[in-house]
């Protein structure tokens, strides 16, 4: 019995170790092959962009969302001339004011990325009664698709304060919400700058918070060096610095922000896009100021940003009084915002009023038709309604007041109903 059970046991070992062996054999022979074919679409791929990373649990790396801004305008007439309307009939539009994919990946403790791809309105004819970010590359008749914003941060703010963010984003000067506003501020519109750069970052647990950034800005115009006309040279820089904090019952946040160049800024840059074929002749330099507090469901926000000295006439002229253009404009925007939360059937809503005004920007041109079309003073009041999860309804009424004839606008005025319905996805 003995016997048999011994010779039983060798058998099963002696098929277990072949089975182990072939086993062994047959993977050696998979590994091979994976390698064989990893050469051969290497080589099919030559020249070509990737990464060798693999994608196994990529889904818990890579997360994505978006939003789409549904806009319909009506208004008694356009602030500015606008091809055969003139100012003499109601305008209308229905528009997809923007729809934005967000990818963000978490490659390590220390790094992040993500892009932001756009599908938007241009900045022509009807931009003063279309909402959505004002995007300075958009200057075609039809919408475009654009990559937003690309960049990579790295950070870890677990282990230190600092932080370094490089690629295509909106720099920190100005406070604003690209695509949140129904019709972007004026502040916004001489404010905003969306280009590459580098930023170079803190924020602290005390509620301070500050960077530094610089960028290649817009070409000189002909007549100036080589070097100063080269788009490769970095000659825009600005900085920041903000805090934030809570007491009690009162959240605010306050800030301070320089640029070197207005000339970067989306409404100036697309203007000098059209009028001077996307070139400056002097750099202005800009500061920008913002305060933000809430209280329970009270919020109000108040924002500045104005140039620190004239441009250059052929840049943006100034128009006096007597309808002369001798000097060069020192634009500046003011605006406030008030607005109050409260729930409807349970669902959560917001109405606002504001008031903003802009100071020597009748020449800036967003049309690119040569004329200009920034609003000298605007009263607005809009409501949003949550609807369902991730999903708003909202209304706004705004008066604008352009510019006199004598200052270079158009004289007039108008008014403007908005509605959007916005959704988020993720």
């Amino acid at each position: 019995m003995k016997l048999k059970l011994l010779v039983t046991s060798m058998i099963l070992a002696g098929t277990s170790g072949a089975a182990c062996a072939q086993d062994a054999a047959m993977q050696t022979q998979i590994d091979a092959m994976k390698s064989q074919i990893a050469q051969m679409q290497s080589t099919m791929n030559s020249n070509g962009a990737g990464t060798t990373l693999p994608s196994d649990n990529w889904f818990n790396r890579i997360s994505i969302s978006g939003l789409v801004d549904v806009d319909g305008n009506i208004a008694s007439k356009s602030p500015v001339t606008y091809g055969t309307n003139s100012n003499t009939q109601t305008v209308s539009s229905m528009a997809i004011s923007n729809a934005n994919i967000f990818l963000d990946a978490n490659v390590s403790d220390w790094t992040t990325a993500h892009v932001g791809v756009l599908y938007g309105q241009p900045m022509n004819d009807f931009n003063d009664l279309q909402a959505g970010a004002f995007t300075s590359n958009q200057r075609s008749s039809n919408s475009n698709i654009n990559v937003d914003e690309a960049y990579v941060n790295i950070a870890n703010f677990a282990k230190s304060p600092f932080y370094l963010k490089v690629g295509q984003q909106y720099l920190p000067f100005g406070s604003y919400t690209p695509y949140k506003d129904l019709t972007p501020s004026l502040t916004q519109v001489l404010s905003q700058v969306n280009d590459v750069a580098a930023t170079l970052g803190f924020v602290s647990t005390q509620g301070f918070n500050g960077s530094v950034y610089a960028l290649n800005g817009m070409n000189k115009a002909a007549g100036t060096s080589a070097t100063e006309q080269n788009g490769n040279t970095v000659r825009n820089f600005g900085a920041n610095l903000g805090f934030a904090n809570v007491v009690r019952d009162v959240q605010y946040k306050l800030g301070v922000q320089y640029l070197r160049n207005m000339a970067d800024t989306t409404g100036i840059r697309y203007s000098l896009g059209y009028n001077n074929d996307d070139q400056y002749i002097s750099p202005v330099s800009a500061l920008a100021a913002n305060a933000d507090v809430k209280f329970k469901a009270l919020d109000a926000s108040v924002n500045y940003v104005g140039a620190m000295n004239s441009f250059n006439q052929a840049d943006v002229a100034y128009t006096d009084n007597s309808g002369a253009t001798e000097r060069g404009a020192r634009p500046a925007a003011w605006g406030i915002d008030t607005g109050y939360s409260f729930p409807v059937m349970n669902h959560d809503s917001r109405f606002g009023v504001g008031y903003q005004g802009s100071y020597n920007a009748a020449n800036i041109d967003l049309t690119g038709a040569g004329e200009g079309s920034m609003a000298q003073k605007r009263y607005l009041a809009n409501y949003t309604f949550n609807v369902s999860k991730y999903t708003d309804i909202g209304l706004e009424v705004r008066h604008d007041i352009a510019y006199s004839a004598s200052q270079g606008g158009p004289g007039t005025s108008a008014n403007t109903a908005t509605a959007r319905v916005a959704v988020k996805f993720a």
